[in-house]
């Protein structure tokens, strides 16, 4: 009977099957409850801004952003190689008919269910199908070495507990834990940026990045 019921689920249009936060795998959910839950954070319009189409289209600028990305190929080709000027071009051409991202949520099953009986989300804005989305994963890759030298870095969960354990706290100590609330929505795109690439002109220990690429 529960072999039925698995079998069955895949073809019932009132569930959908998104992937739980954290890793943690598929989780089922009622098509209507994930448009609920979704609306929850694309209703919060400090945040999100409804568009039209065409509005989008128009805010975006999809062929000047297009003939931008060409430009810089073209001009830092030598620089970034051949192999990522291609990988970069190949993909910005194939999104050009669809150049938008895609929005969806993770459900949060580790933390349990809120007081109102519903499951906390996390809201995914994946630039995925998008213009820069290549551009993107190229930029991602050439700050690892950058990341690596933060005296804030660690791998991941299990060098972080390693770190932890090497650590002696007195009888009285308390360590506690902080989490930032909606980070990225939060962090202002253009001031980020102008950080980020002041840091990265301004840094003695660049080396490695600039070597690799």
């Amino acid at each position: 009977m529960q072999q039925e019921l698995l079998d069955s689920l895949p073809s019932d249009p009132t569930y959908l099957f998104p992937e739980a936060d954290k890793g943690l795998g598929p989780c089922a959910v009622k098509f209507i409850q994930y448009i609920e839950d979704v609306l929850v954070h694309l209703g919060n319009e400090e945040i999100y801004e409804r568009l039209t189409e065409e509005e989008a289209l128009l805010h975006t600028d999809v062929l000047h952003l297009h003939a931008e990305i060409i430009d810089w190929l073209n001009n830092y080709e030598n620089l970034i190689g051949k192999h990522a000027y291609n990988f970069i071009k190949n993909h910005l051409n194939a999104n050009l008919d669809s150049p938008f991202g895609q929005f969806y949520i993770l459900y949060k099953i580790h933390k349990g269910i809120n007081d109102d009986g519903k499951w906390p989300t996390r809201p995914v804005s994946s630039d995925v199908t998008s213009l820069p989305h290549a551009l993107g994963k190229w930029i991602t890759e050439a700050l690892i070495p950058l990341q690596k030298i933060q005296p804030s870095y660690f791998k991941d969960s299990f060098e972080l507990k390693f770190i932890l354990d090497t650590l002696a706290f007195q009888p009285n100590a308390l360590p506690f834990t902080a989490d930032a609330h909606s980070m990225y929505t939060n962090i202002k795109t253009e001031p980020a940026l102008a950080s980020i690439g002041n840091y990265i002109r301004n840094n003695t220990n660049m080396g490695t990045l600039r070597k690799r690429h």
